[in-house]
């Protein structure tokens, strides 16, 4: 077995890393995600929109991953991610760069975001996923950690950056700004950087090709554990961390405490997605996961409690913040380990959209809860049976698979032998 301190792979592969950290940073949903709530203000102030209309982009992102996210994955499969993802970074930048022109009408305004899903989709965690997936074995979870760490980083750095920019050339130039960042940086670095080569003769994908089927994969028990599991996981995680300062403020912080307690989300995701990739190299991932999921329940219990202290909110958001930080790394490192990767765009593109509808839809959700309530406590409850239910639900994956359905009539072993949760040494 190779040594936990041999990184030779991390070496040998690190114009890939750079490139996919990058194009993580400021793919999709990446970048309108953590970025559009700099404008926010400035829209309500100059064109009198709401804040559900300007943030409605981001539920039009959500159909569209759900919708489209499995044949943009299947794209990938037989073409390899290269070309798809450079030129989904540029028609998504340039996409983005059209806010600039919102005249105070919707019309063009969501039209904007249309071009960014339609042309941006290539460029999501279904491209990254599946190239480090396939270029890595031994340091598969590190590598997955360091690439995906790049949206945390963009999201620390994003709104002060946004906010210069606002001050010193106005809020149009600063939407082009931030638009040319995946055209001028990511794009590039993403043709340098991924493989040429994605397929042999014949069209065999040589970089991972072990696994099953679509047809197979919807037939087996891990997929269906799959889908329950992470779209708990996405109501669960994803309810509360946009709602975070409103449920801060409902337990009478003081308003610098809540914004730097808040504050504490972004970096905990940095770190959740490092140490998360890192233990998943060594650890039985399942076991793993429901470590990570029974404490972001623990984060939700303390933010439902009548009474948080400064101390309790920011333990909470840390807790919640490293298991948000972890989630995206454990739905790859699942699906290459129990499905493989011979389909993984296409199966990861359908639970990628399936997580979507949690993530998407559970902020609402819990907003709701509040409206009718008058409290986040139910929902917040809620939220963390729903990590615990996940948890317990991917335990019943059991240990990694050894063998999967023969490719072009080969027998194909997982590269990696299982490990049980026990260090490695």
């Amino acid at each position: 077995m190779t040594s936990t301190r041999d990184y030779s792979e991390l070496k040998a592969n690190w114009r890939l890393l750079l490139a996919a950290f990058v194009g993580s940073a400021v793919g999709f949903p990446t970048l309108p995600f953590f970025s559009i709530g700099a404008f926010a203000p400035t829209f309500q102030r100059v064109f009198g929109w709401s804040q559900a209309a300007i943030l409605g982009g981001l539920l039009l992102a959500t159909v569209m991953i759900l919708v489209f996210g499995t044949f943009i994955g299947a794209f990938i499969d037989r073409r390899g991610p290269r070309l798809i993802t450079m030129v989904s970074l540029v028609g998504m930048g340039v996409s983005y760069m059209g806010l600039a022109a919102s005249d105070g009408s919707m019309t063009v305004y969501y039209a904007a975001w249309v071009a960014m899903c339609v042309t941006g989709l290539g460029a999501s965690a279904i491209s990254f996923t599946r190239v480090i997936s396939g270029a890595f074995s031994r340091r598969r979870g590190l590598a997955l950690g360091l690439v995906l760490a790049g949206s945390g980083v963009f999201a620390l750095l994003v709104k002060p950056f946004a906010a210069w920019l606002i001050a010193a050339f106005g809020w149009r130039v600063a939407l082009v700004a931030i638009g040319a960042l995946p055209v001028l940086f990511a794009a590039p670095l993403v043709w340098w950087g991924f493989p040429r080569s994605w397929t042999g003769p014949k069209g065999v994908v040589v970089m991972g090709d072990t696994g099953l089927s679509v047809r197979d994969a919807l037939r087996s028990w891990a997929f269906w554990v799959l889908i329950v599991a992470f779209i708990g996981m996405g109501f669960g995680i994803g309810a509360p961390v946009p709602n975070i300062e409103a449920i801060l403020n409902t337990k009478q912080l003081d308003a610098r405490v809540i914004v730097n307690v808040a504050a504490l989300i972004g970096l905990s995701i940095v770190v959740g997605r490092l140490a998360g990739g890192w233990l998943m190299d060594r650890f039985w991932v399942p076991a793993l996961a429901m470590i990570m999921l029974l404490s972001a329940a623990s984060g939700c219990v303390l933010l439902s409690a009548s009474v948080v202290t400064d101390t309790s909110a920011g333990a909470a958001i840390v807790l919640i913040g490293l298991a948000a930080g972890v989630e995206y790394d454990i739905l790859a490192y699942l699906v290459a380990r129990y499905i493989g990767l011979r389909r993984y765009g296409s199966i990861y593109g359908i639970l990628f959209g399936i997580f979507a509808i949690g993530a998407g839809g559970g902020p609402a959700l819990l907003g709701r809860s509040y409206d009718l309530s008058g409290s986040y406590t139910t929902g917040l409850l809620a939220c963390a049976g729903a990590l615990v239910a996940s948890g317990l639900c991917l335990l019943s994956l059991g240990p990694y698979p050894t063998k999967f359905e023969p490719v072009q009539g080969a027998s194909c072993p997982s590269d990696v032998e299982p490990q049980a949760f026990t260090s490695s040494t």
